[in-house]
């Protein structure tokens, strides 16, 4: 008796599936702008935080879990900003780009 417990409690055990991870973002319209923004070393710490993601002008606080998340779902591949007088400026990580310039 024993031994079976163990054996229904290791196959029941190893079935449980992990859930899939769940970014709250805000209620996007029509017509929303997002933007999801790498940042430049020194401050993507270690990568951990590698973007800033923004929703129409508006930069989202989310924890680097939820922006690691959230760029997985996506499936975007962190890709080191060029060192520009834009990025040192803040442009895409201090504030949103100007996307109606480009």
């Amino acid at each position: 008796m024993k031994y079976l417990f163990i054996f229904l409690n290791l196959v029941f055990v190893g079935c449980v599936q992990q859930p899939v991870p769940l970014v709250v973002v805000p209620y996007l319209g029509q017509g929303s702008e997002v933007q999801i923004n790498p940042l430049p070393h020194p401050f993507n710490l270690n990568g951990t935080m590698p973007y800033a993601v923004w929703v129409d002008g508006e930069k989202l606080n989310l924890t680097p879990k939820q922006t690691q998340d959230l760029t997985q779902s996506l499936n975007l591949e962190f890709k080191q900003p060029e060192n520009t007088e834009a990025i040192h400026n803040g442009e895409g990580w201090l504030a949103p780009l100007d996307l109606e310039n480009n």
